[in-house]
C-alpha cells in the first residue's frame, strides 16, 4: 500500500457516511484520554493531602505543661507542644517523629542518642542543655 492510498482511505473516514462516527470517536477518545491525564495528576495529590490532613487532626497537641526532672525514653511522634517548660529533663535512646515545640523554654535538658525526623523548636528559649 503506497502513501497516497493510505491517505485516500484515511480521508475516508471523514465524509459521509463515515464523519459522524469518527466524529463520535474522536471525542470520546480525547475525553478518555483527557479524563485519564487528569485523574494521573490530581489523583495522587488529593489522596497525599487527604493523609496530611488526618496526621494534622491526630496531632496530640499540649499546651502550657511543665516537665521536671522527666526522663523521655521512648519514641514520641506527632505531638506539638506549646507554651511549655522542660526543666531539667533528658530525651534518651528516642526518636522524635513530627514533633513541635512552640514557645517553649528547655532549661538543662540532655538530649543523648536521639535521632529526629521534622522535630522544630519554633521561638523557643533553649538554655543550658547538651
Amino acid at each position: 500500500m503506497g502513501g497516497g492510498e493510505f491517505w485516500n482511505s484515511f480521508l475516508q473516514l471523514f465524509i459521509p457516511p463515515n464523519l459522524r462516527v469518527t466524529s463520535v470517536l474522536l471525542v470520546l477518545w480525547f475525553t478518555a484520554a483527557f479524563g485519564y491525564y487528569g485523574l494521573t495528576i490530581w489523583f495522587p495529590d488529593y489522596i497525599k493531602q487527604l493523609k496530611v490532613d488526618q496526621y494534622t487532626e491526630n496531632t496530640n497537641v499540649t499546651f502550657n505543661a511543665t516537665f521536671v526532672g522527666v526522663s523521655f525514653n521512648t519514641s514520641i511522634e506527632n505531638v506539638h507542644w506549646m507554651s511549655s517548660s522542660f526543666i531539667d529533663c533528658r530525651f534518651h535512646h528516642l526518636i522524635l517523629s513530627h514533633v513541635t515545640f512552640s514557645n517553649c523554654t528547655l532549661e538543662k535538658v540532655e538530649f543523648s542518642n536521639v535521632k529526629s525526623s521534622r522535630t522544630y523548636f519554633k521561638d523557643s528559649l533553649i538554655q543550658d542543655c547538651r
